[in-house]
C-alpha cells in the first residue's frame, strides 16, 4: 500500500472517529438534561404550595362581622367585586354575613380557621374595644393582619337650629354640667365613638365619666333621634352624617381628623383647630386567621393593594368621605398595637376596661 494511500485512510478513520465521540457526547449531554429535568420536576412537585407562590385553590370567604346592608358590608362587597372583575382572585369567592354580638360572631368564625388563607374577615376598632371591655375574648392577637383599606373619621353634629353653634358651645356645657347635653352614640359603651367623646370631654376639663352618653343599635339610629330633637348631639363616623349635612338638617361642629376635609365638610374645623388634641379614626380592614404563612400574606396584600387603586374603590371611599389610605401588613400591625394601648388607657379611665 502506497504511502499516500495509507495516509488517507488514517484521515479517513481519525474522521469517522471524531464524529463518533460527537455523536457520544450529544447523547451523554441529552440524556444529562433528560435527567435533570426530571430531577427538576420532582422537586418542584415535592416543595410546599406556598414555597411556590401561594394563590387561592378553593372558594374564599369574605366574612362581615354585620348584617347585610351595614357600611362594612358595603365595604365587603365592594372589594369582592372588584377582584373578581379584575381577576386577582381565579377562584371562586363570596362575602359571608355572620352578624351578632356586636361583631363577636363573625370574628369567631373567622378564628376557628387558623392556617387557612381562604378564609378573611373585615375587622374594625371594635375588634380591640370589645376585647378591652371584656365582650369578647378575641382581640388583634388572634389573628393575622393583612391590611387597613379604609378610616372613617367621627364627627359631632347637632340639628341645624341647635343653640350649640360651635365646638367651644358644647365644650362650655359639658364642663359647666356634664348632664346637661344628651350625646347619642352607636352601637356600644366603650366603642370608638364613645372613646371620642370622653377624649374630648377629658381634653376640655369636663369630667367624662358624668356625661350623658345615649347608646343607640346603630350611628344611624342615633342619628334619627337627634333629627327628632330626643338627643342633643350624635357623634359618628361620618358616612350617615354627610348627606345630612348636605341637605341642611345637621350642622357639623368639629371633626377628628388632623386637618380639615373637603366638600361638604371644608367648613368643618378639626377638635385639634379648637384647641383640643384629640384626632380618632375608625379604622377598617381585613385580618386573617392567626397562622398564615408570609407568602400567603403577601398575596392577599398584593390584591388588596390593586383593589384599593382601583377606580371603583375611590369612587366608594369619595361617596361616603371615607379614607382609603392603604396601609400593609407591618403597618397595620403597628397601628393596632398603638391603638388598643390608646383606647385601653381611656376605658380604664372610664371605669370600663376588664
Amino acid at each position: 500500500m502506497s504511502c499516500k494511500l495509507r495516509e488517507f485512510l488514517i484521515i479517513l478513520i481519525a474522521a469517522a472517529m471524531r464524529r463518533e465521540r460527537a455523536a457520544h457526547h450529544q447523547r451523554f449531554v441529552g440524556c444529562a438534561v433528560r435527567t435533570l429535568l426530571i430531577v427538576f420536576i420532582a422537586a418542584a412537585a415535592a416543595l410546599p404550595a406556598h414555597a411556590q407562590g401561594w394563590k387561592p385553590s378553593k372558594h374564599v370567604e369574605l366574612i362581615v362581622p354585620f348584617a347585610p346592608g351595614a357600611g362594612v358590608d358595603v365595604v365587603a362587597r365592594t372589594m369582592q367585586a372588584i377582584w373578581t372583575s379584575k381577576r386577582l382572585v381565579e377562584t371562586t369567592s363570596s362575602v359571608v354575613n355572620k352578624p351578632g354580638g356586636g361583631g363577636n360572631i363573625g370574628m369567631a368564625y373567622a378564628a376557628q380557621h387558623a392556617g387557612d388563607p381562604h378564609y378573611l374577615v373585615l375587622g374594625s376598632a371594635t375588634l380591640l374595644t370589645n376585647h378591652i371591655v371584656g365582650a369578647s375574648k378575641l382581640s388583634h392577637v388572634d389573628f393575622t393582619p393583612i391590611a387597613i383599606v379604609l378610616g372613617e373619621h367621627i364627627v359631632f353634629s347637632v340639628r341645624a337650629d341647635s343653640p350649640l353653634k360651635t365646638g367651644a358651645d358644647l365644650l362650655r356645657r359639658i364642663r359647666s354640667d356634664p348632664q346637661s347635653v344628651s350625646i347619642s352614640i352607636g352601637s356600644a359603651a366603650g366603642n370608638i365613638n364613645h372613646i371620642a367623646v370622653a377624649s374630648v370631654a377629658k381634653a376640655a376639663g369636663a369630667d367624662a365619666k358624668r356625661l350623658k352618653v345615649v347608646v343607640f343599635g346603630s350611628s344611624g339610629e342615633g342619628m334619627t333621634a337627634l333629627l327628632g330633637g330626643h338627643v342633643d348631639v350624635s357623634v359618628s363616623t361620618l358616612g350617615v352624617i354627610v348627606p345630612q349635612i348636605e341637605a341642611g338638617k345637621l350642622r357639623a361642629l368639629a371633626i377628628t381628623t388632623p386637618r380639615r376635609l373637603g366638600g361638604a365638610l371644608a367648613n368643618v374645623p378639626t377638635w385639634i383647630e379648637q384647641g383640643i388634641p384629640t384626632e380618632l379614626t375608625f379604622w377598617r380592614g381585613i385580618l386573617g386567621p392567626k397562622g398564615l404563612a408570609a407568602d400567603q400574606v403577601e398575596f392577599w396584600e398584593r390584591v388588596l393593594a390593586t383593589v384599593s387603586k382601583s377606580d371603583e374603590w375611590q369612587a366608594m371611599a369619595r361617596e361616603h368621605a371615607w379614607d382609603a389610605t392603604f396601609q400593609g401588613p407591618r403597618a397595620m400591625q403597628a397601628y393596632l398595637e398603638r391603638d388598643y394601648a390608646a383606647e385601653r388607657a381611656t376605658l380604664t379611665e372610664l371605669g370600663m376596661a376588664k
